[in-house]
């Protein structure tokens, strides 16, 4: 039988941290407006790292594409001019973190096969995304999970965001889902049955192993998903999860648990739809920080 160990001795061999999930020192190097204030305040460098390679559009024809004709180069011309605009919006704060150079396709040891639908992706993350976990006691909650990590069951506290099952039963109708998380396997693979149990929702799911890891920090390479990057979309909390493709990327205000108003879902859906009709998302995310 499984041992139950204490809380209060898992957070102190974890550095305090009482998020499960993504099993990071601390909840704050994640998310929040707060955490960014004290790192610019003791003078935490900003890092920025270009959203397009030339390796991703190598094939592109140059020339004579426009809008029009509906080539390509002109997009491609378009998001790089646009690429200030999108590092400034999704600037991070730190004080040792420096982007590892992005592996080439030809050596991923993980790609998933290749897509059997006509639909555009939508990625999705799942913590302060779609749900906030907790190892908490909880007074409130919607699933009380018992994790199994490192030999020992641990009791997961976790609050669905408002609006979620009607978000994943909106978006289902019109991408393909993926749930690309950080989290480990036996926790989120677990968390993801309750919200998908007839699994018709997730066409896949992606772990934390696929992740590249950079100290306490995890990066969500696009290139394993093996899709069409111009039709691809990512939703994540941290816009450090997705530096190597800032483009495609749409941040969501992190949820904590704590606002039953919070409507952030909701909000994400007109735009899901409106993304649906673009030649290149990656144009239409940086027109949309842009206008914002």
């Amino acid at each position: 039988m499984l041992q139950y160990r204490s809380l209060k001795k898992k957070l102190e061999e974890s550095g305090g941290s009482n998020c499960v999930a993504k099993q990071e020192p601390t909840c704050g190097v994640e998310c929040g407006n707060a955490t960014q204030a004290e790192d610019i305040k003791e003078g935490k460098t900003l890092v920025t790292s270009p959203a397009i390679t030339v390796n991703e559009f190598k094939l592109i024809r140059s020339g004579e594409d426009s809008p029009e004709n509906g080539g390509k180069t002109y997009f491609v011309q378009e998001i790089q001019r646009r690429l200030p605009r999108i590092e400034k919006k999704h600037n991070v704060f730190t004080d040792d973190f420096k982007i590892p150079v992005k592996p080439d396709v030809a050596d991923l040891t993980f790609r998933l096969p290749d897509c059997k639908s006509d639909r555009h992706t939508l990625v999705l993350d799942l913590d302060e995304t779609l749900v906030h976990s907790s190892l908490e006691i909880q007074k409130q909650y919607d699933r009380l999970l018992h994790v199994e990590m490192d030999g020992n069951l641990f009791d997961v506290y976790v609050k669905f965001r408002p609006y979620l099952f009607q978000f994943l039963q909106e978006v289902s109708k019109l991408y393909e889902i993926i749930v690309f998380t950080s989290s480990i396997e036996s926790y989120a693979d677990k968390l993801l049955d309750i919200l998908d149990p007839e699994k018709c929702i997730f066409h896949h799911r992606i772990f934390r192993d696929a992740c590249i890891q950079h100290g306490r920090y995890f990066i969500k390479n696009l290139d394993v998903l093996n899709r069409d990057l111009s039709r691809t979309i990512i939703v994540d909390d941290s816009p450090r999860s997705y530096f190597y493709h800032k483009s495609n990327g749409i941040h969501i205000k992190g949820y904590f648990g704590d606002s039953p108003s919070d409507n952030e879902l909701e909000k994400l859906v007109p735009l899901l739809r409106h993304l649906l009709s673009a030649k290149d998302v990656r144009l239409e995310i940086s027109t949309k920080l842009d206008s914002d």
